[in-house]
């Protein structure tokens, strides 16, 4: 069965085979963390997921955030980051949300299904506007952004690891918020 799930201290174990799996197939400032530094966020993981929920102990230039791990029968496969806000350097690059699936489940729809929950899930936050981005190199990334109902997509390019880059930005405004435009 393919759940979301807030973090739990009994998944960390799977969590860490996914970020040892994932780990140099990501981008190199991604939402996994370093296996090599297993010690030494193994027991505060938790906690800092609850704090970042709620703006306890950001990070330099974060917003407020939950974090889900996507599992698959008790088992880890992704992520997804989840920004309750928007900051004007996460409407240029990273949006709503960010996600990541470990190696050997990509290309097999998981992807869609990961977006696709992680889209609800937004959706019962009361989130809106939801601001997909990704690269425009990331074909599977925007082939799925493309799969869902967005009301705009821009193309442009930003700055990304010292590089202008071209990106794609996908919106989504539910009813409500479509009304007060």
């Amino acid at each position: 069965m393919l759940e979301l799930i807030l973090p739990r201290e009994e998944f960390i174990e799977t969590y860490y085979q996914g970020c040892v799996e994932s780990w140099g197939h990501l981008h190199e400032n991604y939402i996994m963390h370093n296996p090599a530094e297993y010690d030494k966020w193994k027991y505060p993981i938790i906690k800092d997921y609850e704090n970042h929920a709620q703006g306890i102990d950001l990070p330099e230039g974060c917003v407020p955030n939950l974090t889900y791990w996507f599992m698959e029968d008790n088992v880890f496969i992704g992520v997804v980051n989840i920004r309750l806000e928007l900051n004007d350097k996460l409407i240029e690059y990273g949006g709503s949300c960010g996600a990541a699936l470990i190696p050997r489940k990509r290309g097999m729809g998981y992807g869609t299904k990961l977006t696709n929950m992680a889209f609800h899930k937004m959706q019962e936050l009361k989130i809106s506007p939801i601001l997909l981005c990704c690269e425009e190199s990331n074909i599977a990334s925007w082939h799925t952004m493309e799969h869902f109902k967005f009301t705009r997509m821009e193309k442009y390019k930003t700055m990304i690891h010292g590089k202008m880059t071209p990106v794609r930005r996908y919106w989504y405004y539910d009813e409500d918020t479509k009304a007060q435009s």
